[in-house]
């Protein structure tokens, strides 16, 4: 069954590749008056999501010309606070494509007044919108917005990605040659694991082995010892990139495993679906991936993971030696301009007596990923999902003691509870309930559950309350407390009192929040609903006046309301000369 499943998924990847290959030249540059830099690669392990474009560096600055591709229509304009903040997709039939370009600071004056007259309509701040095909026809190198740094975007860039339109699947612009770098540099090999997968309740169940750090001898990469595998197992590569004229980190394209000359092995990222996007999570070697700064990659396709990544796995990755077995084996890693590296080591079998996979505590219980299952705690029960977990995990019954956490601004409501692990990667989400009957009527509607991070912080995981209890859809793990923030929001006008904005573009506000973030906000002038665009990573609310003010008033009324994600409100009111 296996050798059917690699050649119908070998067809249709071919198809899909061979299709769009063919289509591919004769795309242009995205943005002008670039030097034509990049900051991120397709594909790469985001926290949990592939990087579905590539980002291009536009040197520190927005406002920069971003063009079509190909000639088409704008099939899609979209608007959030988050995410690709203003965006535009652009469909090219002729291609069987479609090309998107993110965290844009403006559009084409046409498709923003479109825009705008649907923001007003609906009193909406964020949008998604698609236009008919005659509305916005484009040629190629028209200019249909201009660079930015809007969304969850932490500098100046333009996030491009081309998408096949009739499965919806991202494409490697990079690999089709639609675009292409400056890189001479081959990919940097860190480390190699080895996981041994043991069985828990019946369930297959990895658990890290041992981990060796390669040397640099004559082009290659060498483990010196021998590597001793026990039981049936995976590696695990550690990589990273590099390109020339960059600084940054970027992913790995393709990675291969020969064991005694012989192909055994070959993961491969073209193309993804959205829908598959958190599966890096088994792609990736999660325990380690969520922490690195450099790509941690299975060489074992893992029950989920896509097979379209897998070009080449009879035995999915899984090696087992027998005693005394010996075997050579050969990783290549290699980056999408063609650069590669080579890892070169020998293996031996040992015998395996298996480890017991003991509880993580005394007071846990076993949660299976094949089964839907539901754990009752003291203080917390939780309503789990089949397929929920990728692999069998224990969750603590019990609270847990950890070191206070320092947080004037934050009412802690119940102690900590270890909801899984922190590494645990989690494929869908799970519902949470903890046990809150003891908060105060005032708390109430401020109340919501926090986890702490890495650096002993609390952060907001979200919740209602609801029937003394706070209930929330949980998508991680780790140690979490139901806490109360009753801190507003803060507000502070980046013009002065009465500040003449006639020949002003924009009007400007910094907004802060202890905790939660800003959930809701509202702009009047004169009374009048007016757009505002949330710009969440620089902290700021901005409102570009597009639409004229009603009325002949010299001064105008401003009223700014927010809102934190607890229900906290402030208010701003002040005026302005228009």
């Amino acid at each position: 069954m296996k050798i059917f499943r690699y050649k119908r998924v070998l067809v249709v990847l071919v198809a899909l590749v061979l299709s769009v290959a063919l289509r591919a030249q004769g795309y242009i540059f995205p943005v002008h008056n670039v030097k034509g830099n990049y900051t991120a690669s397709y594909g790469e392990m985001r926290p949990n999501h592939f990087h579905s474009g590539v980002d291009i560096r536009t040197d520190k600055v927005t406002g920069k010309p971003v063009v079509a591709v190909a000639d088409g229509y704008i099939s899609r304009v979209s608007m959030s606070s988050g995410g690709y903040g203003l965006a535009l997709y652009v469909n090219h039939p002729h291609k069987g494509t479609m090309s998107v370009y993110a965290h844009l600071s403006r559009l084409r004056k046409d498709v923003a007044e479109y825009l705008a007259a649907e923001r007003y309509g609906a009193k909406k701040h964020s949008l998604n919108l698609f236009p008919k095909a005659d509305k916005f026809p484009v040629k190629q190198g028209d200019t249909i917005a201009f660079s930015g740094n809007s969304g969850s975007s932490f500098g100046p860039h333009l996030h491009y990605e081309l998408r096949d339109i009739k499965s919806a699947y991202t494409l490697n612009p990079m690999n089709l040659g639609a675009l292409k770098a400056n890189d001479t540099i081959a990919p940097k090999i860190l480390r190699l694991h080895y996981v041994v997968v043991d069985t828990l309740a019946g369930e297959p169940k990895s658990r890290l082995c041992s981990t060796y750090t390669p040397k640099f001898v004559n082009g290659r990469y060498v483990i010196e010892s021998e590597v001793a595998l026990s039981g049936r197992g995976y590696f695990v590569i550690e990589s990273v990139d590099n390109r020339n004229n960059s600084a940054n980190r970027f992913g790995i394209y393709t990675a291969t495993t020969k064991i005694n000359g012989k192909r055994d092995f070959e993961y491969r990222i073209d193309h993804f679906s959205f829908a598959d996007t958190r599966h890096c999570n088994v792609v990736s070697y999660y325990p380690l991936q969520r922490t690195a700064k450099c790509e941690v990659l299975r060489l074992a396709k893992m029950p989920l993971a896509p097979d379209y990544l897998y070009r080449h796995s009879p035995t999915d990755g899984f090696v087992s030696l027998q005693r005394g077995e010996r075997a050579e084996v050969e990783v290549v890693v290699a980056d999408d301009s063609g650069n590669s590296s080579k890892l070169a080591f020998s293996v031996y079998g040992e015998e395996y007596l298996g480890t017991p996979m003991f509880k993580r505590d005394i007071d846990a219980i076993l949660v299976l990923s094949n089964e839907e299952s539901v754990v009752k705690g003291e203080g917390f029960s939780l309503s789990v999902p089949r397929k929920a977990l990728y692999e069998p995990e224990y969750c603590c019954t019990k609270s847990v003691e950890i070191e206070a956490i320092k947080d004037s601004t934050l009412i802690q409501l119940s102690p900590f509870y270890r909801i899984f692990a922190e590494d645990i990667p989690f494929n869908k989400g799970f519902r949470a309930s903890f046990a809150a009957f003891t908060t105060p009527s005032d708390l109430q509607r401020h109340a919501c559950v926090a986890y702490v991070d890495t650096k002993g912080k609390l952060r907001y995981l979200g919740g209602e309350f609801k029937n003394d209890s706070v209930v929330v859809r949980l998508r991680r793990g780790g140690d979490m407390t139901v806490v109360a923030d009753t801190v507003a929001p803060s507000i502070k006008a980046r013009f002065k009192a009465k500040a003449d904005m006639r020949g002003v573009s924009e009007m400007r506000f910094s907004v802060k929040d202890n905790f939660s973030g800003i959930a809701k906000y509202k702009l009047l002038i004169d009374g009048e609903w007016r757009t505002l665009d949330l710009q969440p990573v620089q902290g700021a609310l901005v409102h570009k006046f597009d639409r004229p003010l009603v009325g002949n008033s010299r001064y105008r009324q401003v009223e700014l309301e927010i809102m934190d994600g607890c229900g906290n409100v402030a208010f701003w009111r002040g005026e302005i000369l228009k």
